[in-house]
């Protein structure tokens, strides 16, 4: 298979196919890869040639108008897949609408991934307070045994301690 060098001489990320190459850098490609207005023999030609569509499916979403570009960005569910049209906007057209609509979806993922959490954190407590009102109804012999099985769980081991002092007093 023929190969091909590319060679980012700008400043920001240089899409290649479904490629980024840094600025700066340089990468060889199988020709295969290369959209055919960056082959040598079409270099200099005058000739327009329409690039190839980018193999990768996430940067045809930054072929629409703003608005569009702005709906699609609901479907990215990952900080990478937006770090990815971010430097391929930037890289094109850089407008402002999409820029900001990435920033907007960034937002929107970490406070999902906030919710998550603290649903989770909430979730916890609830399942510590009823082992909490477990421990209440055991017998000391009980409770000795939930030490044992426990032994590496900080938080159940506080909760035991609690119940076997309020049982031996």
């Amino acid at each position: 298979m023929s190969q091909i060098t590319i060679h980012n001489s700008g400043e920001s990320p240089k899409p290649v196919g479904n490629l980024m190459i840094p600025a700066g850098e340089t990468r060889v490609l199988d020709k295969s890869i290369v959209p055919s207005h960056l082959w040598p023999e079409n270099q200099n030609k005058g000739v327009d040639i329409k690039p190839q569509e980018p193999a990768n499916l996430l940067l045809k979403i930054l072929d629409n108008n703003v608005g569009n570009v702005a709906k699609a960005l609901a479907e990215v569910v990952t900080p990478q897949h937006l770090d990815q049209l971010e430097t391929a906007e930037q890289a094109g057209n850089t407008r402002k609408g999409v820029i900001n609509a990435i920033a907007e979806r960034r937002l929107q993922l970490a406070s999902q991934d906030k919710v998550e959490q603290n649903d989770e954190l909430a979730l916890h407590a609830l399942e510590l307070d009823a082992y909490k009102e477990e421990l209440a109804k055991m017998q000391l012999p009980e409770l000795q045994e939930e030490l044992a099985i426990n032994d590496r769980d900080e938080e159940r081991l506080a909760l035991i301690n609690a119940a076997i002092d309020t049982k031996a007093r």
